[in-house]
C-alpha cells in the first residue's frame, strides 16, 4: 500500500493517537536514560547551531 497521499480526519488522528499514546510512554518510561540523554544532545545542537543536523 502505497502511504504517500494517506489522508484521515481529524476524529481518527485523535482514535489513532489514543490507541499508540500507552505504547510510547511505555518505551519512553522503559527507556528514560537513553530518551534524557537524546534531549541534551537535542538541545545542545540547538543551542550550539540554531538549529538541528538532519540525519540522512
Amino acid at each position: 500500500m502505497d502511504f504517500t497521499e494517506f489522508n484521515i480526519g481529524k476524529n481518527q488522528a485523535e482514535e489513532f493517537a489514543k490507541a499508540i499514546f500507552a505504547d510510547i510512554e511505555e518505551y519512553v518510561n522503559e527507556h528514560l536514560e537513553e530518551y534524557e540523554k537524546f534531549l541534551k544532545e537535542y538541545e545542545s545542537e540547538v543551542k550550539e547551531n540554531g538549529k538541528v543536523k538532519k540525519v540522512s
